[in-house]
């Protein structure tokens, strides 16, 4: 990944340490440190990616960051990595 931004200002949550940055298929990801949360090894609350291929982004997070998924519907999928879903 490729760092765009390192302190992203949300205009909703103040308080919130974010990061924007370039994943895979150039697609933008902020990730979200909120105040609660900070303290754990993984402090980011949760990421949403909107993909065109969910069994290759499963594949993806399995792959570099032995991610596993724990639950999945028609559209969605939850994953697992680290501590982290």
């Amino acid at each position: 990944v490729r760092v765009i931004e390192r302190k992203t200002r949300l205009l909703h949550d103040p308080t919130a340490r974010a990061a924007t940055i370039l994943g895979p298929d150039n697609i933008r990801l902020v990730l979200v440190e909120r105040p609660a949360d900070r303290g754990s090894p993984f402090g980011v609350d949760h990421l949403t990616l909107l993909v065109g291929d969910a069994a290759a982004n499963l594949r993806f997070f399995g792959d570099i960051f032995a991610g596993r998924e724990l639950a999945s519907g028609e559209r969605w999928r939850l994953i697992q990595v680290a501590d982290a879903r």
